[in-house]
């Protein structure tokens, strides 16, 4: 329980610092410690309620700058365990030269069902069916693991 200045209590997560702003600070699910600071008590306690909300209905996101392509290889490190060595190779392939062109450097956050959809749009411009429904395939493999919302 944090005090203001004159010593009384503000309640959990609350405090007010030496130049008479208040402050609220918390960690939310993900570990990362978030806060806010205004003049107004009543706000920050705003601030506090609508972020634990968000944290407790698993609403909010975590911040992410992982590339799509920093995620394919922490993907392919886990999923390559268990298949064969065709398989392995098919995957590279596609990704190497299907994927890696257009979305190797997009964030993993900004990647959304617009931008697959445009993608597969300039695939069928260059490749087989066969190659995109591959490709498309390897699309819910990558969606399954959960990480863009």
């Amino acid at each position: 329980m944090g005090k203001d200045l004159k010593g009384r209590e503000l309640g959990t997560y609350l405090s007010q610092r030496k130049d008479g702003r208040y402050q609220a600070r918390f960690t939310n699910r993900f570990g990362e410690r978030i806060e806010t600071k205004s003049k107004s008590l009543k706000e920050v306690k705003e601030w506090l309620k609508e972020e634990r909300a968000k944290d407790d209905l698993k609403v909010n996101a975590k911040h992410c700058t992982d590339t799509f392509e920093v995620w394919y290889f922490r993907w392919k490190n886990m999923a390559f365990v268990d298949l064969a060595p065709n398989t392995q190779e098919q995957y590279e392939w596609i990704y190497n030269n299907c994927i890696a062109p257009s979305l190797k450097n997009i964030r993993v956050v900004d990647i959304t069902e617009f931008t697959l959809d445009s993608f597969f749009q300039t695939l069928k411009k260059k490749y087989s069916d066969k190659t995109i429904d591959n490709a498309r395939r390897k699309r819910k493999d990558f969606s399954q693991m959960k990480y863009w919302r």
